[in-house]
């Protein structure tokens, strides 16, 4: 299983209460407030890369295959608002683990990738 490292300004704080059962050798860390609910807790872990531009750059996802900057907007959901799609109000304003939000309706600029960058890697294999 592969672990993708979150880059953040400062650590990420691992949560002190043990997990159980299948959990039990997950990391939770403290997300922040869910972006569609607004509720804080162990329960927010679940994060989403949204086709618009964030709103802080080189905080956000990009793309190594197309060039894409790491500028896309980010978004955290808790585990009850991704099982229900919830409607985001939210995203993140700098890193997922950073508290700052910002309104969904702000962010107008698409943020995509490349597809003919990705076909033509596909071509070469």
């Amino acid at each position: 299983m592969s672990w993708w490292k979150l880059r953040t300004k400062k650590p990420v704080r691992v949560s002190e209460s043990k997990p159980t059962g299948a959990q039990l050798d997950e990391p939770t860390y403290d997300l922040g407030t869910c972006c569609a609910c607004g509720q804080a807790g162990p329960a927010v872990r679940n994060i989403l890369m949204l086709p618009r531009r964030g709103p802080t750059p080189d905080h956000g996802w990009g793309c190594a295959v197309c060039g894409l900057a790491t500028e896309g907007a980010m978004s955290v959901l808790c585990d009850a608002c991704l099982e229900a799609h919830a409607p985001l109000k939210w995203a993140c304003l700098g890193y997922v683990t950073e508290p700052g939000r910002v309104p969904i309706a702000e962010l107008c600029e698409p943020w995509e990738h490349n597809l003919v960058r990705h076909n033509l890697l596909e071509a070469e294999r």
